[in-house]
């Protein structure tokens, strides 16, 4: 039986849950696993991305701990390239009218946006047509109580875009590592600012911090264009 690199790659991220650390371990140490094993998982290739794949973002070769292997569930697979190219990852948890009109204007203008589900580890991409979910984890490895695990769908979905809006409702923890992840990937994160006397100031912190302001959906999309037609 003859091996391919990706064959061996799904497997052994199968292996290890999905989980980055022990892949890495795994393929570093050379520990063995059986052809029956590989065998066993060579089906998911079909529906996976991995990092040798031609097609893998080149987002995430600009960011620590990219991930190895993507499974690729219901929908269009061009959206993984899209994302990649023109593409931002949503940080909202309450849905605000305001932040509805803004996400609105990025899908009315061509971008395809990633939001990120902490509930069951899967990362949706959609644009104006299409729709794609994504995720490392496979099926039933994936803890929502997991501060680490949680920490990786952050990471990873803002890490494919390079972009990042920040709207209300979702964690500091997990906004935080969105946050890193854009920001070493020299990306670039957007934020709506809240009121001066709300109870939750995590916003008007990451703005003190350099993030730029968004109060439409131009500050996100428009900046970005003038960015790469400046270059």
């Amino acid at each position: 039986m003859q091996i391919k690199a990706k064959e061996l790659l799904v497997a052994v991220a199968v292996k290890n849950n999905g989980d980055f650390n022990g892949t890495i371990r795994t393929i570093r140490n050379k520990e063995p696993i059986s052809n029956e094993e590989i065998a066993k998982y060579s089906h998911l290739c079909q529906n996976a991305v991995a990092i040798i794949d031609d097609n893998y973002p080149k987002t995430y070769k600009n960011i620590n701990m990219p991930p190895l292997v993507l499974f690729l569930k219901d929908g269009d697979h061009s959206l993984l390239t899209e994302a990649s190219k023109r593409g931002v990852c949503i940080l909202d948890d309450k849905k605000t009218s305001k932040i509805n009109e803004i996400v609105g204007g990025i899908l009315d203008h061509g971008c395809t946006i990633a939001v990120p589900n902490f509930e069951n580890g899967e990362i949706m991409l959609e644009n104006k047509q299409h729709f794609l979910f994504i995720t490392e984890y496979p099926e039933g490895c994936y803890d929502k109580d997991s501060k680490t695990q949680r920490a990786r769908v952050a990471s990873i979905a803002a890490g494919l875009c390079g972009r990042l809006f920040v709207g209300y409702g979702i964690s500091a923890l997990d906004v935080s590592h969105a946050v890193s992840c854009t920001i070493n990937g020299e990306g670039d994160v957007y934020v709506v600012p809240a009121s001066i006397d709300s109870k939750d100031q995590l916003n008007n912190a990451l703005i003190y911090e350099g993030a730029n302001v968004a109060l439409s959906w131009e500050d996100i999309v428009e900046h970005k264009d003038d960015e790469e037609k400046s270059e």
